[in-house]
């Protein structure tokens, strides 16, 4: 007798809405899954639709999936970056593809803090450097040649 495979759902905590397991992000307010979103089995799992397509077979067989440590947004195992913020999947926390190899470590909070500061940082001072351009271009001295009559 084979395993039967069939799809669970998660609720999202932003609007509500009832989504497909599949789904990393909300199909109607895009808001991404995280760990206060678990996973729900169907009511009745004998009622449930058995899920033959080869895609979301694959997808289920990849192996548990892995949350970011940087906006703690749930990711496919398949994925090798965060579809949220863009972490890399081993800064961000990934499940170690070899049973026996050890995961990267996760970077603290004191880590990302400094990150995101440094972001923060870069683009106020690219901000300062532009309007200082346009300012310096709006007030310095113009010669005009022209004639009086």
């Amino acid at each position: 007798m084979s395993r039967r495979q069939i799809e669970m759902t998660w609720v999202c905590t932003s609007c509500q809405g009832r989504n497909l397991g599949r789904f990393k992000v909300c199909q109607t307010c895009r808001h991404p899954k995280d760990g206060s979103e678990p996973y729900e089995m169907p009511a009745d799992p004998s009622k449930a639709v058995t899920v033959t397509e080869e895609s979301l077979l694959r997808m289920a067989s990849a192996g548990p999936d892995w949350r970011c440590a940087y906006c703690s947004s749930d990711q496919r195992r398949s994925d090798r970056g965060c579809a949220n913020c863009g972490a890399s999947a081993l800064e961000g926390g990934e499940v170690p593809d070899e049973p026996g190899q050890p995961a990267a470590p996760a970077p603290g909070p004191l880590v990302n803090r400094a990150r995101w500061l440094l972001v923060g940082l870069g683009s106020v001072l690219s901000l300062v450097a532009l309007v200082s351009v346009l300012q310096w271009n709006h007030n310095r001295p113009r010669d005009y040649q022209g004639v009086v009559s």
